[in-house]
C-alpha cells in the first residue's frame, strides 16, 4: 500500500490475490481429504475419531465433496432408470408374452404407433401391480431420451421392431404390402387346406401354415429367433394364429430407416472420409457437428442432420447400423471414434483423481483468473501430475471454436465443463474390452500349451486387450478404471500376532522347512519336558 506507482500496486494486489486463492484451495483440498478419511473408517458416530456434528456442515460444503455427491447422484439416477426399464419390460413379458403384444393391446390400442406420457400414466393407472414396483418418472426418462414427448415401438423393443421392419420391407418389395400376403394364392390354399382338420376358420391362419406360406414367398425362416419374434409380434391374442388385421396393422407402421437397414461398412468409410476432410480430428467433428449438446449420445435425428450438413449421399441407414451394433437407437463416442473416447475417459479419470472434478481442475489451473486455459498451462499440469496421454491432441480436440485470445489459442470453460456430465456406461466399457480381448485371442497364432497358469494367461490377455490412449501418442498409456478406486483405510489396524504355545510341538521339517530357511533368526529351543517327550517317542529328528 506504500507503492506510489498504481500499475505496480495493481500487479502486486493481483499476485497476493492469486496467492490467497491458492492457499484457500490447498486448505479445502486438505479438509476434503481428511473428511474422506474419517468417512472411510466406518466408525460409529460416538467414536472418538468420528466427525463431529458441528463440523459436518463445513466439510460437506467443500467443492470436492459437493462434486463427489453430484457424481454419486448421477450414477444412482442412471442405475434407477435402467432398473425401471428392466422391471417394466419384465412385467410386460409376464403379463402379455412380449413387448409388441403389450404395445398393441394395452399401450397403443388405437394404432397411432406413438406413446405419450399421458397414455403411459393411464396404463399405470389400470395396472395396479405395476405402480408399486416401477418408477414412472425414471421409466419415461429411460424411454424418451430425446425429450420429444412421445416414443415409438423401436424405443421400447428394438429387437422385435427390427424383425418386423425387415419383414415389412421384404413383403412390400415382393407382393406390394403385408396385407397382400393374405390375398395371395399360397395363403388362400393354406386357409382351405387347414379346414380339413379341426380348424374350420378361413379368417385366421394357424402359425404352422403361416410359416409355410412365408417360406414359399421367399421369406427366410431358418433363423429360429427371428421367426419366433415375428410370429409372437403378429399373434395379437397369443393363441397361435394370425389374421388379416395383424398384417394391416403392420402396413400402417412407418419404421425409421435405421431399424431395417443392414450394416454397410463401405458407407461408414465414406462418411468417415468426409469427416476427416472437413475436420482435423474426429473428436472435433463429434462435438461441433454430431453431439452438439455434449451428452455423449447421438440419436438418429441428430445423426441425420449432421450427415445432411456434410452432404453425405450414401447409405445413411447402413452407416448408422455399422456404428449402432447393439440396436440401442443411439451411438456414443466410443462407437464413433474409439481413440478419442479413450483420451477423454483417461483425462476425466485423471482430473477426478487429483482435483475431484473437471470444474475444480479448471479453477486450480486458471491461476490468472482469465476464464480460459492455454496449452502451456495444461501441458505443465499434465506433466506435473503424470498424465501420460497426448496433451497436444487433447488440446486440439477440446478447442472446437479455434478462437485466439491475445494471440494464443485457449480452452474456455464451456469447452471443458461438459466432461463432468459426460459419462460412459459400464456395460459399453465391458463390451468394448471383451470385444478387444476376443479379437486379440482370435488374431493370436495357435501355440502349444505352456506351463503357465490359466490365471496368468487371462491376466496377460486382459492387459493386452486394453487399447492405447491415442495412435499418435508417444507413450502408450493404459486405460484407467471408470469406477472410483477402492477406498483404503488411512488408519489400518496393526496385524494380529498369534503366538505359539510352548507346549505345542513344532511342524515337521518336510512341511515347514522352506518357510524356516528364509528366516535369519532361529526360534527358541523347546522346553526340557518336550525334549524328553520327543526322545522317548523316537522323534529326535524334530529337535533339529
Amino acid at each position: 500500500f506504500l507503492e506510489p506507482d498504481p500499475v505496480v500496486r495493481e500487479q502486486e494486489e493481483q499476485r497476493l490475490k492469486i496467492l490467497r486463492m491458492g492457499q484457500r484451495e490447498q486448505k479445502q483440498e486438505l479438509m476434503a481429504e481428511v473428511f474422506q478419511q474419517d468417512r472411510n473408517r466406518g466408525v460409529s458416530d460416538r467414536h472418538r475419531l468420528a466427525p463431529r456434528p458441528w463440523q459436518a456442515r463445513n466439510f460437506e460444503q467443500l467443492p470436492k465433496i459437493v462434486c463427489e455427491k453430484k457424481q454419486d447422484w448421477q450414477l444412482q439416477e442412471e442405475r434407477r432408470t435402467e432398473q425401471a426399464r428392466a422391471e417394466f419390460l419384465l412385467y410386460l413379458r409376464k403379463s402379455y408374452g412380449n413387448e409388441i403384444r403389450a404395445w398393441r393391446r394395452a399401450l397403443d390400442p388405437t394404432a397411432t404407433y406413438r406413446l405419450t406420457l399421458t397414455q403411459l400414466r393411464k396404463f399405470f393407472h389400470c395396472e395396479a401391480g405395476l405402480r408399486d414396483c416401477v418408477d414412472q418418472g425414471a421409466l419415461w426418462r429411460s424411454l424418451d431420451k430425446d425429450s420429444l414427448g412421445s416414443i415409438g415401438m423401436e424405443d421400447l423393443a428394438p429387437q422385435h421392431c427390427s424383425v418386423l421392419a425387415t419383414f415389412r420391407q421384404f413383403m412390400h418389395e415382393r407382393v406390394g404390402s403385408c396385407s397382400a400376403v393374405w390375398d395371395h394364392a399360397v395363403a388362400l390354399d393354406a386357409c382351405v387346406g387347414q379346414r380339413e382338420g379341426l380348424w374350420k376358420s378361413t379368417r385366421k391362419l394357424l402359425l404352422q401354415p403361416f410359416i409355410r406360406v412365408l417360406k414359399e414367398l421367399g421369406w427366410p425362416t431358418s433363423h429360429a429367433d427371428s421367426r419366433s419374434q415375428l410370429l409372437a409380434s403378429l399373434d395379437f391374442f397369443g393363441c397361435g394364429f394370425v389374421s388379416r388385421s395383424d398384417l394391416e396393422w403392420l402396413d400402417g407402421w412407418v419404421p425409421p430407416e435405421w431399424i431395417y437397414a443392414e450394416p454397410d461398412e463401405e458407407a461408414l468409410s465414406e462418411l468417415q472420409a468426409l469427416v476427416r476432410k472437413k475436420y482435423a480430428h474426429p473428436l472435433s467433428a463429434w462435438r461441433s457437428l454430431f453431439d452438439r449438446d455434449d451428452s455423449n449420445s447421438v440419436s438418429w435425428l441428430e445423426f441425420s442432420e449432421a450427415c445432411e450438413k456434410l452432404r453425405f449421399k450414401g447409405n445413411l441407414g447402413g452407416a448408422w447400423r455399422a456404428l449402432d451394433t447393439d440396436l440401442s437407437g443411439r451411438i456414443s463416442l466410443l462407437e464413433f471414434d474409439e481413440d478419442s473416447a479413450l483420451i477423454l475417459i483417461s483425462f476425466k479419470a485423471w482430473a477426478m483423481k487429483h482435483f475431484g472434478s473437471v470444474q475444480l481442475m479448471f479453477r486450480h489451473l486458471d491461476q490468472d483468473g482469465s476464464g480460459s486455459l492455454s496449452y502451456p498451462e495444461l501441458r505443465r499440469a499434465c506433466r506435473r501430475l503424470k498424465w501420460k496421454g497426448d496433451v497436444q491432441l487433447l488440446f486440439n480436440c477440446l478447442d472446437t471454436d479455434g478462437v485466439r485470445a491475445g494471440g494464443r489459442r485457449n480452452i474456455s470453460q464451456q469447452e471443458l465443463f461438459f466432461l463432468d456430465s459426460w459419462e460412459v456406461k459400464e456395460e459399453e466399457m465391458r463390451a468394448h474390452e471383451a470385444a478387444h480381448q476376443m479379437q486379440r485371442v482370435a488374431e493370436s497364432p495357435a501355440s502349444p500349451a505352456s506351463p503357465r497358469s490359466v490365471a496368468e494367461t487371462e491376466q496377460e490377455g486382459a492387459l493386452e486387450a486394453m487399447p492405447a490412449m491415442s495412435k499418435s501418442s508417444k507413450v502408450t498409456a493404459s486405460l484407467p478404471s471408470l469406477m472410483r478406486p477402492p477406498k483404503v483405510d488411512p488408519y489400518p489396524l496393526p496385524p494380529l500376532k498369534l503366538g505359539v504355545s510352548k507346549s505345542t510341538p513344532s511342524l515337521p521339517s518336510h512341511v515347514d522347512g522352506k518357510a524356516r530357511s528364509h528366516k535369519k533368526s532361529k526360534g527358541k529351543a523347546p522346553c526340557k519336558f518336550l525334549q524328553r517327550l520327543l526322545k522317548e517317542s523316537g522323534a529326535e529328528g524334530l529337535l533339529k
